[in-house]
């Protein structure tokens, strides 16, 4: 009986088999190679030709399954957007920083500058790539605050493109007044009746 100990040689059935090294397949695993004694012929035994068929066959198939393929160019082109992004917010935040250190040279005072680096992250922070002015029109014209607020970005992004020098055209956004806050007279005696005598009299 013919077993993968003690093959026949397939091309003149002869037992006179003797062992002729290891062959090394792709996938790592090892196969006995035989040779015959009586015709010289070389072989490996078919089982072991139809496991490696096999093998391979499956081995193709995931290869060449389009689900397999479309989540690995998926996957990939995700790694490639996420590096993108991260080298660009590491941009963006070293040219912040040198306008930061820009407006404080040019004497501008703390307030100023904490609230303009703030309106540039905010934008930033929305989706803006604050490279490109009309990403940035775009934001501002999605975001939910104020009108003051909007014309306060818009004037740190104007400032922060001169400081690069991109030129752009900025939306109109004006500046609100607020109507100053005005009390009752009954509120104001309120106020004169809960204070002391010296400033109750003042008042």
């Amino acid at each position: 009986m013919e077993t993968l100990e003690n093959p026949r040689c397939p091309e003149c059935g002869s037992s006179k088999i003797v062992k002729d090294g290891i062959r090394y397949l792709n996938d790592g695993s090892q196969v006995q190679r035989w040779l015959c004694g009586a015709c010289f012929y070389r072989f490996i035994p078919e089982d072991h030709k139809r496991q490696r068929t096999h093998y391979n066959s499956r081995e193709c198939a995931e290869r060449k399954d389009p689900k397999n393929s479309h989540s690995q160019v998926s996957s990939m082109t995700e790694i490639v957007e996420q590096t993108s992004r991260e080298n660009l917010h590491k941009e963006t935040k070293g040219k912040i920083l040198s306008f930061a250190w820009h407006m404080q040279k040019q004497g501008l005072s703390p307030n100023t500058i904490e609230t303009f680096t703030n309106s540039l992250k905010r934008l930033e922070k929305a989706g803006a790539d604050l490279l490109d002015p009309e990403s940035v029109k775009e934001t501002l014209f999605r975001l939910t605050i104020s009108q003051n607020s909007k014309a306060t970005t818009k004037d740190a992004y104007s400032g922060f493109l001169r400081f690069l020098g991109i030129p752009w055209i900025p939306p109109r956004i004006p500046h609100q007044t607020k109507i100053p806050f005005i009390p009752l007279e009954s509120e104001i005696d309120t106020l004169i009746a809960g204070c002391g005598k010296t400033t109750s009299l003042i008042l």
